[in-house]
């Protein structure tokens, strides 16, 4: 049990360290890319041969599938991905 509260505790550090990376740095931008995007795009840099599907991601990041189908449709959006 220890063990997955670590997890959870490095899981929720490792979004506020990517959250005030964004905002801090990138406050002029015409977007703000979340930190589930930036997973997002890095599962799917780090598998350029595969076809990645929502449910993919949606198991990798352990995400519902409404959450998942609404940040990839702000993505398209904002022409992140296709």
């Amino acid at each position: 049990m220890k063990e997955y509260k670590l997890l959870y505790q490095i899981k929720a550090l490792e979004q506020l360290v990517a959250r005030l990376f964004i905002y801090s740095d990138m406050s002029d931008s015409l977007f703000h890319i979340t930190p589930t995007q930036m997973q997002i795009i890095k599962y799917i840099l780090k598998h350029p041969k595969e076809n990645t599907h929502q449910k993919d991601l949606e198991n990798i990041l352990s995400l519902r599938r409404t959450t998942v189908s609404g940040v990839l449709k702000t993505m398209e959006k904002n022409n992140l991905i296709e």
